[in-house]
């Protein structure tokens, strides 16, 4: 394997004009069409999605965004893509060039467009969609004092990774969008965990000592915090099939952001499956969950896998949503299954939406209030559903205006790319629960609502 001998570096975020002349000039002009990127709205949403702004990328050059994240300040929002013009290759990698935006929160101005191969020394030579080499990037946010961006990138020379031989550079890259730094961090991405399907176990970073450490298993919790670890540490361990929710993970508990407010708990954004598409015993549901995590002070980030065991009820064992034909959703499984009851009202509601088949992607927001919903197979079409914990009453509804040609959140039956999750339809809360963002990667969208809480 061809790997770059240095292991770290500090460089000016627009290094080398010589390297990136070409690139630089690519990047202004969608800096310019970005400033002037046109909004839909602000409109009117539906019930607690009281306004809807929609931010379109594709305009400003940068195609495909996946990723989407709030700084743990609330003021800024990020998302990964690439450049046009770049075809979507659904089965295999694309040697584009890729992008890091960064938006305030609030008005949707662009802070900062940020081109991601030259930072990690690649020339300009390898950056068009005909010739490698190819990269996968996969976004793991904003440290805790919202300065810095991570995100795991491995480099190849085949746009078909089919062995460790095929990798030529991997690592961690953070871009600080302010100050205009960056570091590399260069190590296993865990592209190649096992050869076959995807592992639940990631390597996890440390910032500090700018190295790596193995990939470490969880233990079965429904609640972690990072504590002085140098892995999230379970509270109360799960020993046994949980009949009744602990108060700290139940529906009157916050979820927390894993952004470094610890405690968080298993209940991050995820999916939600029909029993008869996970084929767990007992026609039991399914929750799985994808997330990264960094320590309190930032010096560790992590990328996790878990998910719950939930009891199907009635109205969901018939087929509501999706053909008993649709199968399984390609995600990454976790390494075993917390058997345990929903979280709240609302879960269960989603449950009925669903029925046997198919699936719904999720996300509660941050003081667990309030579940937001996409089931992928409606037959009145998807739509962003928000709905009480307590109670699971719908609070607020609107209809996603997907193209023919866009396969919303129905995409994870296709074969996931590479060992982290990269879905057409990405949910994002901000920490303070007062905004909900929705990024479309077909569409080249960002929708962003700002939420009226019902409590």
């Amino acid at each position: 394997m061809d790997r770059r001998k240095d292991s770290t570096r500090q460089a000016p975020l627009w290094i080398s004009i010589a390297s990136v002349l070409l690139i630089v000039g690519a990047v202004a002009v969608a800096l310019a069409a970005l400033q002037h990127l046109p909004v839909n709205g602000p409109g009117v949403g539906q019930g607690a999605l009281d306004v809807e702004t929609t931010l379109d990328t594709n305009i400003a050059g940068l195609a495909q965004p996946e990723g989407v994240s709030f700084s743990p300040d609330g003021a800024s929002i990020a998302t990964i893509g690439v450049f046009t013009p770049c075809p979507p290759s659904p089965h295999q990698l694309t040697a584009c060039a890729h992008g890091l935006a960064v938006f305030n929160a609030v008005t949707g101005n662009l802070i900062r467009l940020a081109l991601i191969e030259p930072l990690l020394g690649l020339g300009i030579s390898g950056l068009s969609a005909q010739n490698g080499p190819y990269i996968s990037v996969y976004g793991v946010g904003w440290t805790p004092d919202s300065k810095w961006y991570g995100l795991i990138y491995s480099v190849f020379n085949t746009p078909r990774p089919t062995a460790p031989d095929n990798l030529q550079d991997s690592g961690l890259l953070l871009i600080n969008p302010g100050s205009g730094d960056v570091s590399v961090i260069r190590g296993d991405s865990g592209y190649f965990p096992s050869l076959g399907s995807p592992a639940a176990n990631h390597p996890i970073w440390n910032t500090k000592r700018q190295n790596q450490l193995p990939p470490s298993t969880l233990t079965p919790s429904l609640l972690y915090s990072w504590a002085d670890s140098g892995t999230p540490q379970a509270l109360d361990p799960v020993l046994s099939p949980i009949t009744h929710l602990p108060g700290n993970a139940d529906s009157f508990a916050p979820v927390g952001n894993p952004d470094g407010h610890s405690p968080f708990t298993i209940w991050q954004p995820g999916t939600l499956i029909g029993p008869g598409s996970w084929e767990l015993s007992g026609q039991r549901s399914a929750f799985v969950t994808t997330f990264p995590a960094w320590s309190d002070s930032g010096k560790r980030v992590g990328v996790f896998t878990a998910g719950v065991s939930l009891p199907t009820p009635t109205r969901a064992m018939g087929i509501v949503s999706a053909p008993a034909s649709v199968g399984s959703p390609h995600i990454t499984p976790p390494d075993s299954f917390i058997s345990a009851p929903a979280r709240d009202m609302a879960l269960t509601r989603v449950q009925e939406s669903i029925g046997a088949y198919g699936w719904a992607q999720i996300a509660w927001s941050p003081d667990g209030a309030i579940l937001a919903s996409v089931t992928c197979f409606a037959r009145q079409g998807e739509m962003m559903e928000l709905r009480d914990t307590l109670s699971g009453a719908l609070l607020g509804q609107t209809a996603l205006p997907l193209s023919t040609n866009d396969p919303g959140c129905r995409d994870l039956g296709q074969t996931q790319k590479g060992p982290y999750p990269h879905p057409n339809l990405t949910i994002a809360w901000s920490p303070d629960g007062h905004q909900l963002v929705l990024a479309d990667t077909a569409a080249a969208t960002l929708t962003i609502w700002q939420i009226i809480s019902s409590r």
